[in-house]
Protein backbone atom coordinates (compact mmCIF):
# COMPACT_ATOMS: atom_id res chain seq x y z
CA UNK A 1 0.00 0.00 0.00
CA UNK A 2 2.86 2.35 0.51
CA UNK A 3 3.23 3.01 -3.35
CA UNK A 4 -1.10 3.54 -3.76
CA UNK A 5 -1.64 6.81 -5.01
CA UNK A 6 -4.03 9.06 -3.06
CA UNK A 7 -7.57 8.89 -3.73
CA UNK A 8 -8.40 12.64 -5.25
CA UNK A 9 -6.88 15.30 -7.39
CA UNK A 10 -3.01 14.58 -7.91
CA UNK A 11 -0.94 17.37 -6.19
CA UNK A 12 0.78 18.47 -9.84
CA UNK A 13 -3.02 18.60 -11.08
CA UNK A 14 -4.16 21.82 -13.07
CA UNK A 15 -6.72 22.54 -9.87
CA UNK A 16 -3.94 22.18 -7.06
CA UNK A 17 -1.78 24.86 -8.93
CA UNK A 18 -5.08 27.09 -9.35
CA UNK A 19 -6.41 26.79 -5.92
CA UNK A 20 -2.62 27.96 -4.63
CA UNK A 21 -1.62 30.67 -7.41
CA UNK A 22 -2.46 34.33 -6.53
CA UNK A 23 -4.16 35.69 -9.54
CA UNK A 24 -6.12 34.13 -12.02
CA UNK A 25 -5.42 34.82 -15.71
CA UNK A 26 -9.51 34.52 -17.24
CA UNK A 27 -11.15 35.55 -14.26
CA UNK A 28 -13.96 37.95 -15.52
CA UNK A 29 -15.96 39.60 -13.02
CA UNK A 30 -19.29 41.22 -14.21
CA UNK A 31 -20.55 43.71 -12.30
CA UNK A 32 -24.94 43.85 -12.33
CA UNK A 33 -26.89 47.02 -11.91
CA UNK A 34 -29.16 47.66 -8.62
CA UNK A 35 -32.10 47.24 -11.21
CA UNK A 36 -30.62 43.79 -11.96
CA UNK A 37 -30.12 42.90 -8.64
CA UNK A 38 -33.77 43.69 -7.51
CA UNK A 39 -34.82 41.86 -10.45
CA UNK A 40 -33.14 38.84 -9.44
CA UNK A 41 -33.66 38.76 -5.69
CA UNK A 42 -38.13 39.45 -6.90
CA UNK A 43 -37.19 36.38 -9.43
CA UNK A 44 -36.03 34.27 -6.07
CA UNK A 45 -38.84 35.67 -4.29
CA UNK A 46 -41.06 34.56 -6.34
CA UNK A 47 -40.12 31.21 -6.83
CA UNK A 48 -40.29 30.43 -2.85
CA UNK A 49 -42.90 28.88 -1.17
CA UNK A 50 -43.32 30.60 2.03
CA UNK A 51 -43.30 34.25 0.07
CA UNK A 52 -46.12 32.84 -2.51
CA UNK A 53 -49.07 34.05 -0.06
CA UNK A 54 -47.44 37.28 0.27
CA UNK A 55 -47.39 37.49 -3.11
CA UNK A 56 -50.90 37.10 -4.03
CA UNK A 57 -51.88 39.38 -0.70
CA UNK A 58 -49.78 42.45 -2.00
CA UNK A 59 -51.25 41.61 -6.44
CA UNK A 60 -54.94 41.46 -5.20
CA UNK A 61 -54.00 44.80 -2.92
CA UNK A 62 -52.98 46.18 -6.12
CA UNK A 63 -56.05 45.22 -8.28
CA UNK A 64 -58.47 46.29 -5.57
CA UNK A 65 -56.84 49.90 -5.56
CA UNK A 66 -56.91 49.99 -9.34
CA UNK A 67 -59.54 48.15 -10.73
CA UNK A 68 -59.74 49.43 -14.28
CA UNK A 69 -56.36 48.37 -15.12
CA UNK A 70 -55.27 45.95 -17.32
CA UNK A 71 -53.82 42.87 -15.65
CA UNK A 72 -50.77 43.49 -17.23
CA UNK A 73 -50.47 46.99 -15.63
CA UNK A 74 -51.36 45.32 -12.04
CA UNK A 75 -48.27 42.72 -12.70
CA UNK A 76 -45.87 45.55 -13.49
CA UNK A 77 -47.15 47.68 -10.43
CA UNK A 78 -46.76 44.33 -8.27
CA UNK A 79 -43.49 43.54 -9.62
CA UNK A 80 -42.48 47.96 -9.15
CA UNK A 81 -43.88 48.12 -5.60
CA UNK A 82 -44.01 45.07 -4.01
CA UNK A 83 -40.51 44.79 -2.62
CA UNK A 84 -40.57 47.72 -0.63
CA UNK A 85 -44.26 46.08 0.08
CA UNK A 86 -42.77 42.94 1.54
CA UNK A 87 -40.25 44.61 3.37
CA UNK A 88 -42.64 46.69 5.64
CA UNK A 89 -44.85 43.93 5.96
CA UNK A 90 -42.34 41.64 7.34
CA UNK A 91 -41.47 44.93 9.75
CA UNK A 92 -45.08 44.88 11.17
CA UNK A 93 -45.25 41.10 11.55
CA UNK A 94 -41.53 41.21 13.60
CA UNK A 95 -43.31 44.33 15.66
CA UNK A 96 -46.13 42.24 16.31
CA UNK A 97 -44.47 39.28 17.85
CA UNK A 98 -42.09 41.56 19.56
CA UNK A 99 -46.03 42.63 21.96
Amino acid sequence: MTKANPIGLPANSWHHRRSTSKCLRGVNIASKSRSEVLQAHLYILNNTDKVIPYIEAHKAIVKANNPRQAEKWVLMEHNRTFMPWFKDECSRIQQHQRR
